[in-house]
């Protein structure tokens, strides 16, 4: 979605992803201040707005903001550039905005999993070491990410005999 904010806030234009994704059509934003939308002043786009309008460059990564009538959460990726005249003067705002709504969903929803697959993977690998007598066991493990194949287990199954048992499952 692409908008244009005049210097003193006015909005003169928006495409047609801009009326699709926010739900306005042109009629009910353009020449509207974009100050005076509430949608605006309970955001961190408000501050952004007005910092470009002082002349300084905005990249805001998935911001929360809510859609226009249907009240839609939104997450979008923000790019807010000043245009600057000859006179290195701001006339105007360009905003960009990306919809990243369901690519952010999907992102959390993979953070979840994999702490999930973390608890159950060190879950799996516990073992009561405290019970094996006559050796000194230390062990330090760390995956190479959130979830990794390796995995270890030591057992005594008679008075002097160890199992020892150490893999790793992606050959890192």
């Amino acid at each position: 979605a692409i908008q244009s904010i005049t210097k003193d806030g006015i909005v003169n234009f928006v495409n047609s992803s801009y009326e699709k994704l926010f739900e306005y059509s042109k009629e009910n934003i353009l020449g509207k201040n974009i100050f005076d939308f509430n949608s605006i002043k309970e955001s961190e786009l408000f501050k952004a707005y007005k910092d470009a309008i002082l002349g300084e460059f905005f990249f805001l990564e998935n911001l929360h903001f809510k859609s226009g009538i249907s009240d839609v959460e939104l997450i979008l990726n923000i790019s807010i550039t000043p245009i600057k005249n000859d006179k290195g003067d701001v006339e105007r705002i360009l905003v960009i905005m990306q919809d990243n709504t369901e690519k952010a969903k999907v992102e959390q929803e993979l953070k979840d999993d994999l702490y999930l697959a973390k608890r159950i993977q060190t879950s799996l690998i516990q073992c009561d070491y405290a019970s094996i007598k006559d050796i000194e066991i230390a062990i330090h493990f760390e995956p190479m990410m959130e979830v990794g194949g390796d995995i270890y287990d030591i057992f005594q199954f008679k008075d002097t005999y160890y199992r020892i048992f150490i893999a790793d499952a992606t050959g890192h």
